[in-house]
């Protein structure tokens, strides 16, 4: 909502969002603005495919990284490296040109996008999961309580969103159910 409002007059909202936080007004109170306000987003957004003829996406490009769970960098690096063996067999087979070099071309970037959701599927439902949780301040509350409670599944986490723990380690029913009976000691 507030991205569609930004967009008609940035300008007016800036001000208007200003206005609105007791701390910073004051501090705005006598400022010049030096140039237009610009504005950009909504970032949550995820393209359906990440190749069109001629061109391929990786990292942010492609998806989406909540920067909480840091995985934008790694998403990027680990996705070039998944995209090499593709683009070449789509460059292989437009240089082959004859009958059928599109769709050969067209199939090696479709297979790129199965490795991708392969690749990071798992990382991405965990990522909602944990975007879920930060948007929900009681339900991460209670995350908070039941990690500290049980450290070993809050290293577990860490070690998934930090990308050398495979996200199935915590996207299933074991660590859920580990999770859930981990209540927090009494206050």
């Amino acid at each position: 909502a507030d991205a569609a409002r930004a967009s008609g007059d940035p300008e007016a909202f800036m001000a208007g969002w200003l206005a609105r936080h007791g701390t910073l007004a004051p501090r705005f109170h006598a400022a010049t603005r030096v140039s237009g306000v610009a504005v950009t987003g909504p970032f949550a957004a995820r393209a359906r495919a990440a190749w069109a003829p001629g061109a391929t996406l990786v990292g942010d490009a492609a998806d989406f990284f909540d920067p909480f769970t840091g995985e934008g960098i790694h998403a990027a690096l680990r996705g070039a490296e998944l995209l090499v063996p593709y683009v070449v067999a789509a460059l292989d087979a437009r240089a082959a040109g004859g009958p059928g070099a599109a769709r050969r071309e067209r199939e090696a970037l479709r297979a790129y996008d199965r490795c991708r959701r392969h690749e990071f599927g798992g990382k991405w439902r965990l990522e909602r999961l944990v975007a879920t949780a930060v948007a929900h301040p009681a339900l991460l509350g209670l995350a908070a309580r039941r990690f500290a409670r049980r450290r070993d599944l809050a290293d577990l986490l860490v070690g998934v969103t930090g990308d050398y723990i495979p996200a199935a380690r915590v996207l299933n029913l074991r660590y859920a159910l580990a999770l859930l009976a981990a209540t927090p000691a009494p206050a």
